[in-house]
């Protein structure tokens, strides 16, 4: 493995991490960032708060994890969809990782390396079937071009329609259609001291959520106004078409109501997640002499994004339809230069890092048309926005107590229920929508951050004696960044809300600079990490380690309160650790306990306008206060024959916020989101030899998280009972391994999990997206030399 950035032994590391070859992932059914949620013990990986297409992946409680692609950092957004091609391994490494990877990390990285071209010709070609008419073709061919030049070409079609279906529109939830292409030269001239690498990839990804929408308060003043508003058949047309909105009427799985579980009645695009992804590598590895080596990886990755998110989600809570737009480009460099002195008595890596990250976002919103006027909806900008204009009718119907008791419901009582203080909160309503940062219009102005980072990061390694190690780390971090507003008035070309939800057309960025800000430089920080470990036996090693990692700082700039600067982070883990094999190597224990201190943490408040004094909807982030984690991380691997092969693996996680500022919306003694108190997972594979020579093979797999809050605020908090994944495959091999079949099921039980989410603030409601149901399928791949 190479989680320290060098071939070793994984049990001659002392850190907490987690490998897979690339064939443990495909007979476990790892093919996208979605099926990785507890693969490990610790490990989250669910969806941002509102949608599918960005991930927030946490590890022991903690957020800002690395992704590594051939040590190229990733951004996470699209990982869920991403596909997992031509693995050779993956390592999930735990803990702040500052002193040997060129992004800083708080709650660990994920190391993913692709396989390299083969030095013979061979081609590898996979298809697959399954329910909801699952269509995948993968095909990878290594052809060497020379005795020095190596290729490999990958490419893949991924094809499956929707899981959740809309009894509204013809559409359903959830479906994919993906396309990739990878070309991979190797190049190693004369002699063999130099090779380089050089990659190019190809994706491109059109999915959507899989969306849901729970009632968490039916009384709560929005649903009430839907309610009302249904009674009036006046009012009622293709935009308002219904006579109830309640948990019987619109909640999925609902008792006795009229929608199924993998059924809703919102609407939107079926295709409402496209990202286009293309990236280059270029890595350089220089054997200088016997003892010291040069790598260099050069990356360049552009990604383009659009999300369509229906907030409505059952169609008439009165909020917005969205479409976010997002572009990063990016380019880093990295060099790594690595030796040992001494006969090896002391090893050494010090790096240099440079990242130029380019990240752009814009939001355009719709408002509820059953509530809001559309004479603005086709005029053009700036003119064109989302507060203003609300149907008066309307209006003076909801506010009448006269019209209040809709016969299911008496909402006379909306006013001390949802505020106790108002005695008139339905007699003053106005639909609620809400509003992009720059604004009240729906075109919201662009948005651009330029992330200029530097690191200067390495270890020293330490023999003692011949059992004994200390490695020493430090980083040093840097941040230049400046963030740009700008403005869409009377350019021409540039891209604009189209009167109804749908694909922006038009160049989003052809748009004129307002405005620069210079973020805080605050953001130079030094990390340490330390780590000593004994080889009691050449079996057994034991460690101890202290690292830091920090969040830069940064700046927020919002409508209401302008530009909001959010100071670093600072997390310090203390970890004590086990790495044994046992009874002549067929079982493998490894585990570690840690204790994190996380200092200065970020929390979102609602802002006080300072125009008027009312609270603010958009939430903005603030730093101050403490919180703490602890826990156990163990894995076992245990061969007790050749023909079995079973693992296990137990997370066990105690997290708390602790000394927090006033006013943060978060409660002292909370559990951090998607931090349950226990995880496991059990695996066991059992492989047959048949008369013929031919191999049939069983695996199963099981894995399990305790229940978890899916967000830190208290408002918008959601609980995600406890739930069990299981999974099985079976592998038909034959004699000359050239080809297998395998027939395989997925989430057996077919339980229906939330997998991201959150409490809308406008109304009563919470929006999220759920895990894929159950599915059985079978593939054929076929290996050609």
């Amino acid at each position: 493995m190479t989680s320290r950035r060098t071939q070793e032994n994984l049990q001659d590391v002392p850190l907490s991490v987690a490998a897979f070859s690339g064939e443990e992932l495909e007979i476990r059914g790892m093919e996208r960032g979605e099926d990785m949620m507890n693969v490990a013990p610790n490990v989250v990986i669910p969806g941002s708060i509102s949608h599918a297409s960005s991930s927030s992946i946490v590890i022991r409680g903690m957020p800002n994890v690395g992704i590594y692609l051939d040590g190229v950092a990733q951004s996470s957004n699209g990982l869920l969809q991403s596909r997992m091609v031509e693995l050779e391994r993956m390592e999930i490494m735990r803990g702040p990782q500052g002193t040997l990877f060129g992004r800083n990390s708080n709650g660990g990285a994920i190391q993913m390396i692709s396989k390299r071209p083969a030095e013979e010709f061979g081609m590898r070609v996979k298809t697959e079937f399954g329910e909801y008419n699952r269509r995948d073709l993968t095909a990878s061919v290594d052809v060497p071009l020379g005795d020095s030049l190596l290729s490999k070409f990958t490419a893949g079609v991924y094809n499956q329609d929707g899981q959740v279906c809309s009894l509204s529109v013809d559409a359903c939830y959830g479906g994919n259609d993906d396309q990739g292409f990878r070309a991979d030269f190797l190049w190693t001239p004369t002699g063999g001291d130099v090779n380089l690498r050089v990659s190019y990839d190809r994706q491109r990804i059109r999915s959507s959520d899989r969306k849901a929408i729970e009632f968490t308060n039916p009384f709560h003043v929005s649903i009430a106004a839907v309610n009302i508003a249904a009674q009036n058949p006046d009012f009622r047309n293709e935009n308002f078409p219904i006579t109830e909105y309640t948990s019987r009427s619109h909640q999925p799985g609902y008792p006795d109501g009229e929608v199924g579980p993998w059924e809703i009645k919102g609407g939107g695009p079926k295709d409402g997640i496209d990202v286009e992804f293309d990236a280059f590598t270029a890595t350089l590895n220089w054997n200088i002499s016997d003892s010291v080596s040069l790598e260099s990886i050069t990356g360049y990755w552009d990604k383009e994004t659009f999300s369509h998110r229906n907030h409505r989600g059952g169609e008439f809570v009165e909020t917005t339809d969205a479409a976010y737009v997002s572009w990063d480009r990016v380019w880093s460099q990295q060099f790594l230069l690595k030796g040992g002195a001494f006969d090896d008595r002391v090893s050494w890596l010090g790096g240099v890092w440079y990242e130029d990250y380019d990240e752009r976002d814009a939001v355009y919103r719709w408002p509820a048309p059953w509530a809001r006027s559309t004479a603005l909806a086709t005029a053009p900008p700036p003119e064109r926005g989302c507060r203003p204009n609300p149907i008066p009718e309307v209006v003076a119907w909801v506010r009448n107590p006269a019209n209040w008791n809709v016969g299911f419901v008496d909402y006379s009582t909306v006013d001390s229920l949802a505020n106790p203080e108002s005695s008139s909160y339905l007699g003053r309503w106005l639909p609620s929508a809400g509003m992009p940062s720059g604004g009240p219009a729906c075109d919201a102005d662009p948005l651009r951050d330029d992330n200029k980072d530097y690191a200067l990061f390495g270890e020293v390694g330490f023999a003692l004696n011949e059992r004994l190690n200390l490695n020493v780390g430090v980083r040093w971090s840097d941040r230049r960044a400046k963030d740009y507003i700008y403005s869409r008035a009377g350019v021409p070309g540039t891209a604009h809300r189209p009167p109804a939800p749908g694909p922006i057309v038009g160049d989003v960025w052809a748009a004129n600079v307002i405005r620069v800000i210079d973020e805080p430089e605050a953001s130079i920080w030094f990390t340490p990490k330390v780590s000593l470990d004994y080889h009691w036996t050449d079996d057994v090693m034991l460690y101890a380690s202290y690292a830091e990692g920090f969040t830069a700082a940064q700046v927020q700039i919002t409508g209401a309160i302008g530009v909001n600067e959010i100071d670093p982070e600072l997390v310090e883990t203390l970890e004590f650790g086990l790495r044994s094999d046992w009874l002549d190597g067929r079982l493998r224990f490894n585990g570690s306990v840690f204790f994190t201190d996380w200092v200065n943490i970020r929390t979102s408040v609602n802002p006080i306008d300072p125009a008027t004094g009312r609270i603010i909807t958009a939430t903005v982030t603030i730093t101050g206060g403490n919180a703490e984690a602890s826990g156990l991380d163990a894995e076992l691997i245990w061969r007790p024959t050749e023909n079995w092969n079973i693992n296990a693996g137990l997370g066990l996680l105690n997290t708390e916020y602790k000394e927090l500022i006033p006013g943060v919306p978060v409660a002292e003694g909370q559990r951090f989101p998607f931090a349950p108190d226990y995880s496991y997972s059990l695996g066991a594979e059992y492989r047959r030899p048949l008369a013929n020579g031919a191999v049939l093979a069983f695996r199963g797999d099981y894995r399990y998280m305790d229940d978890y809050m899916m967000h830190a605020r208290q408002s918008a908090q959601k609980l995600q009972e406890g739930f069990g994944l299981a999974s099985a495959r079976v592998t038909y091999e034959m004699p000359a391994r050239n080809w297998s079949v395998y027939a395989y099921g997925t989430n057996l039980r077919d339980l229906r999990y939330w997998n991201s989410g959150l409490v809308g603030s406008g109304g009563g409601l919470f929006f999220g997206q759920i895990g894929p149901r159950r599915e059985f399928g079978a593939g054929v791949r076929f290996d050609f030399d």
